[in-house]
């Protein structure tokens, strides 16, 4: 196991994770707005791994964000899940691969 701590560790680390994962990966988006990372998850999908995202209900940027996010996430085969609105706020992000380090 490792532990990528952000932002310090930077993107690379995140996207050699993905790049590697072979069965499953689990992924916890409060806001996402990295590109790479985007495209990475779809071509994990594409090379078979199961990539399943929970997305945040709301955050700051707003619902039609987080929808677009969401509506191309499924487009790309990932299994998509919105957290309850029973808290007001959080923040959290949190990714957990197989076979990646």
């Amino acid at each position: 196991m490792k532990l990528i701590i952000q932002p310090d560790d930077g993107l690379a680390p995140l996207l050699k994770a993905v790049r590697k994962a072979r069965k499953t990966i689990d992924i916890v988006i409060f806001r996402f707005d990295r590109v790479e990372l985007e495209k990475a998850l779809e071509a994990a999908v594409a090379r078979g791994v199961v990539v399943r995202a929970l997305i945040a209900h709301t955050n700051r940027g707003g619902e039609k964000s987080l929808r677009r996010l969401e509506l191309r996430l499924l487009n790309a085969g990932v299994t998509v899940s919105r957290t309850a609105d029973d808290l007001p706020r959080y923040h959290g992000k949190l990714f957990v691969g197989d076979d990646v380090l």
